[in-house]
């Protein structure tokens, strides 16, 4: 058995291929990478993989239209047993040649709210996922706006990571540091805190991470002229632990009010549970449902806004918090195993039927 795995992206931002090659290379089942050059970039993969064009001055919808059919040649050429579709978009693309062609044997892959707001775009999915032979989401509330379907959760959580963890809830010891960790955005949410944390000596703020909207958040921060806002730049994936470790909150209050914020589950959830580091998040979102006790709500647009976070943060029981990340975390990696453990069924499935 051959399965062709479609990413949607270079491999450097398609991290979810390695999930799907893992399980594949466990089972001996063959497969080969499909990926578009987004971005120019000279990468390496252990195995055999199909580097299609993307011109990045085109408009997106047209590159994905071209992309698909540069895809659906290299399929139709390789003939390939079953195929494993990451992404709603490039499903939604390929969704009635996937029906045609390749119905009930191809995986769809979704991990973020795109398009589902567009009729068009939403029908063509419903395509894609109704006649396909398993789909897979990395948040339970995505069938809020997706098409109904049958569909499996598998966590956005590093699965070595999270199965060894071994950390303790430590409160701070003078002033709380809040720690920004990964690739800056939402420019405006972190305005809002650095104004505040400006006017808060009990708290200070550290950007860990880097993106094209760090030089804008740093002029703002050289506006406060506070040096409780420290910037730290990129950092590698062997260093993140350590600088988890290094803050008590991590920040991910990035906002409400539309699906891609309110349904979504960060990395940085697991990276709360598995470090039991409290997390700042947005009310009325599942991120802050999912972070249980580790999780405060907070309201970036009131004054009192750090008041009640201290009063919170200063309240919290650690060896409760620390129980709740345990058994949150171990759910998390039984719903993932479970996944995992379908996606093998559904594909011997297919070797049964084709043998």
């Amino acid at each position: 058995m051959r399965v062709g795995i479609v990413a949607a992206n270079n491999i450097r931002y398609s991290p979810y291929i390695f999930f799907y090659t893992d399980i594949l290379n466990k089972n001996g089942i063959e497969y080969e990478l499909i990926y578009p050059d987004r971005n120019g970039l000279k990468e390496n993969f252990d195995g055999v993989s199909h580097i299609l064009p993307w011109n990045s001055k085109l408009p997106t919808l047209l590159n994905y239209a071209l992309y698909s059919n540069s895809v659906i040649k290299v399929i139709k050429q390789h003939k390939y047993d079953a195929l494993i579709v990451l992404t709603g978009v490039n499903a939604t693309y390929l969704g009635l040649w996937l029906k045609r062609n390749y119905a009930k044997r191809y995986i769809v892959d979704i991990r973020d709210y795109s398009h589902e707001n567009i009729p068009p775009y939403f029908s063509l999915e419903s395509v894609a996922v109704r006649n396909s032979l398993m789909n897979v989401i990395s948040s339970a509330k995505f069938t809020e706006f997706l098409p109904k379907a049958d569909y499996s959760v598998c966590h956005n959580v590093n699965q070595t990571e999270a199965e060894y963890a071994d950390y303790s809830f430590s409160k701070a010891n003078g002033i709380i540091r809040i720690g920004y960790v990964g690739a800056l955005s939402y420019i405006d949410q972190c305005n809002r805190l650095m104004k505040l944390v400006a006017a808060d000596e009990r708290f200070s703020l550290d950007y860990y991470g880097s993106s094209v909207s760090e030089p804008v958040l740093k002029a703002y921060a050289q506006e406060l002229d506070c040096d409780r806002i420290r910037f730290h730049g990129a950092y590698s994936g062997s260093e993140k632990a350590a600088i988890i470790q290094n803050v008590d909150i991590l920040f991910n209050a990035y906002g409400n009010g539309v699906p891609l914020l309110d349904y979504a589950l960060s990395n940085k959830l697991y990276d709360s549970l598995i470090h039991k580091k409290p997390i700042l998040t947005s009310p009325n979102t599942y991120m802050t449902e999912m972070g249980g006790p580790l999780a405060f709500p907070i309201d970036l647009s009131t004054a009192r806004a750090l008041d009640e976070l201290y009063d919170w943060y200063m309240r919290i029981d650690g060896h409760a918090v620390k129980t709740f990340a345990e058994e949150a975390l171990d759910a998390v990696l039984q719903e993932n195993n479970a996944t995992k453990e379908r996606i093998v069924v559904q594909l011997m499935t297919l070797t049964q039927t084709n043998g």
